[in-house]
């Protein structure tokens, strides 16, 4: 009787049927092959190439190329373990060979190709920008070489680099025996050696008279004139924003109401009178083009005095503040300490006090500006009221200043005709 529990024998003819199959070629595929002797010679010759490969080249082998070695090394597997070893063997064959044309280092892994040539090529890369940033860097300082030119007129010989005059921005060229490079005056002390190094410094500049009555006008009406013609000659001649070319708003708060009107709606006007003189009440003050120089040093000399008489204005008998004054700016080009000098101003003007508004009103002045007999250093051919310096090295189309030099320390002497002039020192 058979035992229920144990296996069951197979039929004698079951084992005659896989026979024939199996002779026969209709048998199923077998679930477990195992490597020829082919095969295995084949897996064992390529271990030992890598393995010379790992002791003759140890420094260039990563670890990929390490671990991947070690695993080609190990011994074929036992029978009994032929699963795993058989596994390993059909990855070997599937991996992709390596092209005869293209020879891989030694040592390298057919992974490593294209890494190797990714970071060669990040590594150029990054060579050619930190080559272009260094370049920049010293342009920059000064240091590097000068940059091609685009577009601008080529020197001698046909190269390419724009002559000096073809830049806007390029610094003027001094006047001969000058030099190129030193100028003319220290921003701590602009004025040694000047014969303005004896003026007083702004507004210290104008020195008030002692007041005394005269004609039918007190002492202190006189005075107090002589205090509001300060203040106008300050605000005209000292007030940062309208010296920049600004709004000269300090100016026009101290005329009266019908003349402050008249002075803002002529401010903006261009052209010249038959008188010679700018048709724009921007010239009753000191204004330079804006955005043309900068004040050195911060301080301006000034000298000059005021008198007082009596005269006729519009049929009114007016107290008469008569002003002549010297006003000496020391300027450069923005940043070009080699472009220094100094723009001297003559004013001369007539404040004419009265009760304007009714004949009991309130004691008001009136501005007669007598015009700005000179602006030395600065251009003659202004038509907007704005002083224009006369920058050394300008060009030679430039309108200059006419007449015979005249020394700086004999401005104040009586109003000089022309309308700008020249100066022995700058």
């Amino acid at each position: 009787m058979p035992n229920d529990s144990g296996p069951s024998i197979p039929d004698p003819d079951e084992f005659d049927r896989e026979l024939r199959n199996i002779t026969s070629g209709k048998a199923e595929p077998a679930r477990f092959t195992e490597l020829s002797a082919a095969e295995r010679a084949k897996q064992a010759e390529r271990a030992r190439q890598a393995d010379r490969a790992t002791r003759a080249a140890p420094s260039r082998m990563g670890w990929r190329a390490g671990r991947k070695a070690r695993k080609l090394r190990r011994p074929l597997s036992e029978p009994g373990g032929a699963s795993n070893g058989s596994a390993e063997a059909r990855r070997a064959i599937r991996r992709r060979p390596v092209p005869a044309d293209q020879p891989r280092p030694r040592g390298q892994s057919p992974g490593q190709v294209p890494r190797l040539r990714d970071r060669r090529a990040v590594r150029t890369t990054a060579v050619l920008v930190g080559f272009v940033l260094l370049l920049y860097g010293l342009h920059r300082l000064g240091l590097g070489p000068a940059w091609p030119s685009f577009g601008g007129s080529g020197g001698s010989g046909g190269s390419g680099s724009a002559s000096p005059s073809a830049s806007p921005n390029a610094s003027p060229t001094p006047r001969s025996g000058s030099p190129a490079s030193t100028p003319a005056f220290s921003a701590s002390d602009p004025f040694a050696g000047s014969p303005e190094e004896h003026f007083a410094d702004g507004s210290a500049g104008i020195v008030l008279p002692p007041g005394h009555a005269i004609a039918g006008y007190t002492a202190t009406q006189v005075s107090l004139a002589y205090i509001v013609t300060k203040h106008l000659l300050a605000a005209a001649n000292l007030d940062v924003q309208t010296l920049q070319g600004g709004p000269p708003f300090a100016f026009a708060g101290l005329l009266i109401p019908n003349q402050e009107s008249y002075f803002a709606q002529n401010l903006t006007r261009t052209g010249v009178a038959p008188n010679g003189r700018a048709e724009s009440t921007r010239a009753w003050v000191t204004s330079f083009t804006p955005g043309s120089l900068t004040l050195v040093g911060g301080v301006i000399k000034v000298h000059g005095r005021m008198t007082a008489i009596t005269a006729t204005d519009g049929g009114r008998h007016v107290l008469r503040i008569h002003a002549d004054y010297v006003f000496v700016y020391p300027v450069q080009r923005a940043a070009q300490p080699a472009t220094r000098m100094r723009i001297v101003v003559l004013v001369v003007a007539d404040a004419d006090f009265a009760r304007w508004a009714t004949a009991g009103g309130p004691f008001q002045v009136r501005w007669l500006p007598v015009g700005r007999g000179v602006s030395a250093n600065a251009r003659c051919d202004a038509k907007d009221g704005f002083i224009q310096p006369n920058f050394t090295g300008a060009a030679s189309s430039q309108p200059r200043p006419t007449g015979s030099p005249a020394n700086q320390d004999r401005l104040v002497l009586p109003l000089m005709q022309a309308a700008c002039g020249a100066i022995t020192q700058p």
